[in-house]
């Protein structure tokens, strides 16, 4: 149901509208919730660029989807690039949201338990057990 009211999404505001990348995050979203991690993983992977370009590459919600974006990476066993968006996302964010910002200290958390558990004990097919 959600793919297909993206697609309506696309086809009526185009990919560049505020609430076509809105949309496709939700469908993300969707995906994640259900455990459907290529799913989400191509999704974000795909409004990434639009976004950037569409509201900009400070704007705290692409910060949030950058992260996002990470992560799926890492559940998709796609390791280093994962961790090396985490990192990014998360020089950014201090950067551009300060130390203290919620969304700051949530990828601090996550670099942190990342850094604790070693990817490949972290990352199975059957269970992701960290709680990000």
């Amino acid at each position: 149901m959600r793919e297909q009211s993206l697609a309506i999404q696309r086809k009526r505001q185009g990919f560049d509208h505020v609430r076509t990348i809105q949309s496709t995050l939700l469908t993300a979203d969707c995906h994640r919730r259900l455990k459907r991690y290529k799913e989400e993983f191509e999704l974000l992977k795909g409004v990434m660029p639009t976004m950037k370009r569409v509201i900009g590459d400070e704007h705290p919600s692409t910060l949030r989807s950058m992260f996002g974006l990470a992560i799926a990476h890492l559940k998709v066993n796609q390791i280093e690039v994962g961790l090396a968006l985490c990192q990014e996302v998360f020089l950014m964010s201090q950067r551009i949201l300060g130390d203290d910002h919620v969304d700051t200290q949530a990828i601090r958390n996550a670099l942190e338990e990342l850094a604790s558990t070693p990817p490949s004990s972290a990352w199975s097919d059957d269970e992701r057990k960290l709680s990000f």
